[in-house]
């Protein structure tokens, strides 16, 4: 895993993420606290119960089983999110054991489907406004020529 800063953006630190072997998988699983409004930490914990990675956050969304941004900055590499800068390399050796789990590779697709749904959201959006106004305008132009009395 190395760490690439963008040049010349003001965008967070970004992580790459190299794939896994045997040599560079961490044993133990660290809390790792993320920034929150409120000032106090939340508590972000990657646990691995025997051949399974798990994630859950403690912030409002977190515990209601949602995905939070908390999660998702720290599955995209944004070391912005930490309440202690550092824990940078914890976060970094749970990245690895995110990465050779298929959770980032799962991630990334759902990033892109999301992407596709908001596309065809949008793209329906505008079939309804053309609808609206046409049906609109047909009721217009009949207005205009009247209606018999």
């Amino acid at each position: 895993l190395t760490l690439n800063q963008r040049v010349g953006g003001s965008s967070p630190p970004r992580l790459t993420i190299i794939p896994r072997t045997s040599a560079n998988a961490p044993l133990s699983m660290p809390l790792i606290l993320a920034k929150s409004s409120s000032g106090e930490p939340y508590e972000v914990r990657f646990e691995q119960l025997g051949d399974r990675l798990t994630a859950q956050c403690g912030c409002a969304a977190g515990d209601q089983q949602q995905l939070c941004k908390h999660i998702i900055a720290f599955l995209t590499g944004d070391c912005s999110m930490l309440f202690h800068p550092d824990q940078e390399p914890e976060l970094l050796d749970t990245l690895k054991l995110a990465n050779a789990a298929g959770i980032i590779a799962d991630y990334d697709d759902l990033q892109l489907e999301l992407n596709r749904l908001d596309f065809e959201l949008k793209q329906t959006k505008q079939s309804v406004e053309k609808a609206r106004r046409e049906l609109k305008g047909t009721f217009m132009r009949k207005l205009r020529e009247g209606y018999p009395a």
